[in-house]
C-alpha cells in the first residue's frame, strides 16, 4: 500500500510478466487480509536529516525513502534547538511562544525543507515534539531533561501547529510574505521515549515512587490542546512513544502506561481521570538480544518487544475497559530496528538483519491491532562505540548498502511450517495496486538460482503461498514495477516460528 514512484535498483533483472504457472511442488493463495491490511511504513532518519546535512544530502535521503516505499517520515523535533535563548534560566520577556516567528528560524529552515521535501514525494511527515527542553521551561530549574512545564510545552506544540497548518509563508508566517506556503502536517506523536530517564526526568520522586507516567500525561494533554488551538484537532495523534524496557533505572513500559491512564497494576481506576482521546499508542519494540519472534526471557519479562507485543495489545484493551481511553487504542510501531555488524554485541550479520526485519514486519502485519511497521535509520550512526549509537541502518555509515537495503522495498519471509513445508510471505512497498513478483530459489552456492513461481500481490502489495522445504534452500523475490523500476531482494533463508 506504499506510495511514491520507485527508482531503478542496480543489479535487478527483468520480471516475467506471464500468468502464474506453478509446478506441483508449489501452491499459492492470496495473502490473508487482517484488520491491519492498510498497515503503513514509518522510517526515522532524524540524525542524518537534521545534523549538519546539506540541502543536496537531505534531498538524496528523501529520494531514497521514496524509492523504498516509505509512507511516513518520523522526525523528532527537539524543543531546545528551536526555542529562543534556550540556555537562559529566565523565559525571554514578552516572548509569544505560540508564534513560530519567534523561534530560531535557521533551525526551522532545515525542518521546513524536510517537511516540504517529504510532502512533495508523497511521504507524510510524522512530527514528534520532544526534549531536550529550554532551561527556562523546566519548572524545577534542573536542566534540559527535568520537569518540562506543560504550559510552555503546549505553546511550543501550538507554534509547530501554526507553522505546519498549510498557510504559513516562511520565514515568519507573516501575511505580507510571498511564496508557497509550507505543507500541512497531519501526523503527530508526543515526546520520544518518556519512560526513559535519558529523555525525561524525573522518572521517580524523592521517595522512590514512579512519577514519569503522571508527568507525561500532563504533557500529552498539553500537546493535544496546542494542536487543537492551531487547527490540528482532527489530525492523527499518538500517545506513548515508549521504549521497550526500563533500561537500567527508568520505568517499564506497561507500568508507565498504567500510570498515564491512572490505573492500578490490576487495571482498576486509581483516581478519577478523564478518558484519553488519541488515535493509538506508539511503541518501539526493540529487543536486540533475540530474534523478533522470541519472547523475552523470564528475567526480562518487563520488555515489550515484537515477541511480547501482544501484552501491550492486551493492556490497551484492559485500559479501555477500565475507562482510561475513549476507545480501544491500536498500537503504532514508530521506531524499530535490528543491530548488525560492525555492532558485534548484540549485532547480527547483515544477511540475518534483512531476514529478521522481514520476520518482524510479518509478525506485526498479521496482528490486526498493529497499525504500522517502522525502521530506525537509513544509515548507521558513525560512532558505534558511543552511547545511543545505533547500527540499525539499512546501509553502513559510509552509505554502502546492506542486504536489508534491497530487502526493504521487497520484503520476503520464508517460514518453516510444522507440517514440513515453507510458507512464503512478502510485501512490495513502492508502487500502487497489484504487482507481479518472481520468486526464485537456490540450494547452496547456486548463483542466481532457478525460478519457482510468478505470483501477484493483492492491492496493498502483499502475497503469500506455500512450497516445499529443503535444508539449506534460500529464496529471492524480484519485481518490476509498472513505471519500469526494478526491485531485487537478497536471497533469504527459512526460519521456524509461529
Amino acid at each position: 500500500m506504499s506510495r511514491g514512484n520507485a527508482q531503478t535498483w542496480s543489479g535487478a533483472i527483468r520480471v516475467a510478466l506471464l500468468a502464474t504457472v506453478l509446478a506441483a511442488l508449489c501452491t499459492t493463495d492470496p495473502a490473508r487480509a487482517p484488520a491491519s491490511a492498510d498497515q503503513f511504513t514509518v522510517l526515522d532518519p532524524t540524525p542524518q536529516l537534521l545534523n549538519g546535512t546539506t540541502a543536496a544530502r537531505r534531498a538524496d535521503i528523501l529520494d531514497r525513502l521514496q524509492a523504498l516505499g516509505v509512507d511516513s517520515l518520523r522526525i523528532q523535533v527537539q524543543w531546545r534547538f528551536l526555542a529562543p535563548h534556550s540556555g537562559s534560566e529566565e523565559k525571554p520577556p514578552g516572548l509569544d511562544a505560540t508564534d513560530p516567528g519567534e523561534y530560531t528560524l535557521e533551525n526551522f529552515e532545515i525542518l521546513d525543507s524536510i517537511v516540504r521535501g517529504a510532502s512533495q514525494r508523497g511521504i507524510e511527515p510524522l512530527l514528534v515534539p520532544t526534549g531536550p527542553i529550554p532551561d527556562w521551561a523546566s519548572t524545577s530549574g534542573r536542566g534540559p531533561l527535568f520537569d518540562p512545564d506543560p504550559d510552555d510545552y503546549e505553546d511550543f506544540v501550538e507554534a509547530l501547529g501554526h507553522r505546519y497548518d498549510g498557510t504559513c509563508l516562511p520565514p515568519r508566517c507573516e501575511p505580507a510574505a510571498t511564496g508557497e506556503p509550507l505543507p500541512r502536517v497531519e501526523q503527530w506523536s508526543v515526546y520520544n521515549e518518556p519512560n526513559l530517564k535519558t529523555f525525561l526526568r524525573p522518572q521517580r520522586s524523592a521517595d522512590g515512587k514512579t512519577v514519569s507516567g503522571r508527568n507525561y500525561r500532563r504533557l500529552f494533554l498539553a500537546a493535544q490542546r496546542g494542536l487543537a488551538t492551531s487547527d490540528h484537532g482532527r489530525d492523527l495523534l499518538l500517545i506513548g512513544e515508549t521504549a521497550p524496557s526500563r533500561g537500567s533505572s527508568s520505568t517499564p513500559p506497561l507500568k508507565f502506561l498504567r500510570q498515564v491512564f491512572c490505573l492500578t497494576p490490576d487495571y482498576e481506576p486509581l483516581r478519577e481521570c478523564t478518558p484519553i482521546e488519541a488515535d493509538g499508542w506508539s511503541h518501539h519494540p526493540y529487543n536486540p538480544h533475540i530474534p523478533p519472534w522470541e519472547e523475552p526471557k523470564l528475567t526480562r519479562r518487563s520488555i515489550i518487544s515484537i515477541g511480547s507485543i501482544d501484552r501491550l495489545v492486551d493492556a490497551l484493551r484492559r485500559v479501555h475497559r477500565a475507562g482510561g481511553t475513549a476507545r480501544r487504542l491500536p498500537v503504532f510501531v514508530t521506531e524499530y530496528g535490528i543491530e548488525s555488524y560492525p555492532q558485534e554485541d548484540p549485532g547480527v550479520s547483515p544477511q540475518r538483519q534483512a531476514e529478521f526485519l522481514g520476520a518482524a514486519e510479518f509478525l506485526l502485519y498479521r496482528n490486526p491491532w498493529i497499525e504500522s511497521f517502522a525502521q530506525y535509520l537509513l544509515d548507521d550512526d558513525r560512532n558505534p562505540g558511543q552511547l545511543l549509537s545505533f547500527q540499525t541502518g539499512l546501509r553502513f555509515a559510509n552509505g554502502f548498502p546492506k542486504p536489508s537495503y534491497d530487502a526493504f522495498p521487497l520484503t520476503l519471509v520464508a517460514r518453516q511450517k510444522r507440517s514440513g513445508g515453507v510458507r512464503i510471505w512478502g510485501h512490495v512497498r513502492p508502487g500502487d495496486g497489484p504487482q507481479q513478483v518472481e520468486i526464485r530459489f537456490r540450494d547452496g552456492d547456486d548463483g542466481a538460482g532457478r525460478e519457482l513461481a510468478t505470483v501477484q500481490t493483492d492491492g496493498d502489495g502483499y502475497f503469500a503461498f506455500s512450497t516445499r522445504f529443503r535444508p539449506g534452500r534460500e529464496w529471492q523475490a524480484i519485481c518490476e514495477l509498472a513505471a519500469g523500476a526494478e526491485l531485487q531482494g537478497p536471497f533469504v533463508r527459512s526460519y521456524r516460528f509461529d
